[in-house]
């Protein structure tokens, strides 16, 4: 994402972000979005600030199902509440969500969406929204709308939402192997990513951890954790070359933007 648009247009997307969910880490997920417009860069920011700042994860893993498609199809509907809600705040987010609804075209996600939202979903997701609501019994697709009235409610929205999820699933086609449910964000917000201009989440403070984890002992020269660690994995079968214990990193993490654009400008010299 940074070099995809100018530095201060980023800086000014993520300020309203944290200004729309009154959170000063709310565009900490800014850096994943993988929007090629202005436009889909703002309804990313947009779903963040929605996310943050009506979603409660600890509710949502409450009454969320066990059985993984069930998970789905509750997961999808929770994102179906916070675009509901999107829609009917700000003129802006409402034309940012429509227009750019990413690449999930989830089927119960959009029915959610109509159902909830009073809002037809945004073009290319509707009609699958439709095939499913002529799949389920006539009864199942109109109990749907009765979770509106519980839209800023999430405890409520939640138990109503799982036990509509337990009737309907059986009754929903398994797209698993197209690659299964999704929704667009994941919903629970990245806290353990620094905040782009946290001091305490610097890219040098970050190196400094790992050099002080690769030191290997402390001052009675007894073996550190990441030693012990290491020999752990070795004793249960790590072997070189192996991708089992590998950690992948955002580079976001790992170096501020400005870095991260002069590191690329070398690659390109070499």
């Amino acid at each position: 994402m940074p070099g995809v648009f100018p530095d201060r247009l980023f800086d000014a997307v993520g300020a309203c972000t944290r200004a729309l969910a009154g959170l000063p880490d709310a565009d900490a997920g800014l850096d994943s979005a993988d929007a090629a417009s202005l436009g889909g860069l703002r309804a990313h920011a947009d779903r963040l600030a929605l996310r943050r700042r009506f979603h409660d994860a600890a509710v949502h893993l409450t009454h969320q199902p066990k059985e993984d498609r069930a998970a789905a199809c509750f997961d999808a509907i929770e994102q179906a509440r916070l675009d509901a809600i999107g829609v009917h705040w700000l003129a802006g987010v409402t034309r940012n969500l429509l227009a750019h609804p990413g690449q999930d075209e989830d089927a119960v996600r959009w029915l959610a969406f109509e159902s909830i939202g009073r809002h037809q979903a945004p073009s290319g997701r509707h009609e699958s929204a439709d095939r499913l609501r002529r799949t389920l019994p006539p009864a199942l697709a109109d109990r749907l709308a009765t979770l509106a009235p519980h839209l800023h409610d999430q405890a409520a929205f939640a138990a109503a939402a799982a036990a509509w999820v337990r009737d309907a699933v059986r009754h929903i086609p398994d797209a698993r192997g197209a690659g299964g449910p999704r929704v667009m964000l994941p919903l629970r917000a990245p806290r353990h990513l620094p905040r782009r201009g946290n001091p305490g989440g610097t890219a040098a403070a970050l190196r400094k951890k790992e050099a002080n984890e690769r030191a290997g002992a402390d001052g009675d020269g007894r073996a550190s954790g990441a030693n012990m660690d290491l020999r752990a994995a070795s004793n249960q079968g790590y072997r070189a070359y192996t991708t089992a214990h590998d950690r992948v990193v955002n580079a976001a993490i790992l170096a501020r933007r400005h870095e991260l654009a002069e590191l690329r400008k070398k690659l390109m010299l070499n």
